[in-house]
């Protein structure tokens, strides 16, 4: 968690910035970015700290129907951000076996990771899911 002082953090746009690189003396790029949508800002006092806590709602997601019950299920915890060991833990199976589930999710939706499979399923209007 980052810290912030008061009154920071309470512009509506995020600003990532690049560093260049130490062969390249060029400025850094900005980019601004629209606030995802529902963003709230708070702040919460911890031991003489201040700190700003960021929220917003999370997506609905719509799977393909081209996805088993298994698939869905993990391209589901995915899309929570659950980790192939995670994932094998809680639906009592071996890693190796959610790592095979991932690439089949991946081959049929044709993304290469997860961040293109949250893009490719945010396009989709197949299935109402929620997570």
């Amino acid at each position: 968690m980052g810290r912030s002082k008061p009154g920071e953090g309470t512009d509506s746009s995020a600003t990532i910035s690049t560093a260049p690189s130490p062969v390249d003396e060029e400025q850094p790029q900005v980019v601004s970015l629209p606030p995802p949508p529902g963003l709230r800002s708070s702040t919460v006092d911890l031991g003489g700290d201040q700190y700003l806590v960021l929220s917003f709602p999370t997506p609905v997601w719509s799977l393909p129907g081209c996805l088993s019950a298994a698939e869905r299920e993990v391209a589901l915890a995915l899309l929570r951000g659950e980790t192939n060991e995670t994932i094998a833990s809680v639906r009592n199976t071996s890693v190796r076996t959610v790592a095979n589930q991932v690439a089949s999710i991946f081959a049929k939706l044709g993304v290469n990771s997860r961040i293109e499979l949250a893009y490719a399923v945010d396009r989709s209007s197949a299935d109402d899911t929620e997570l």
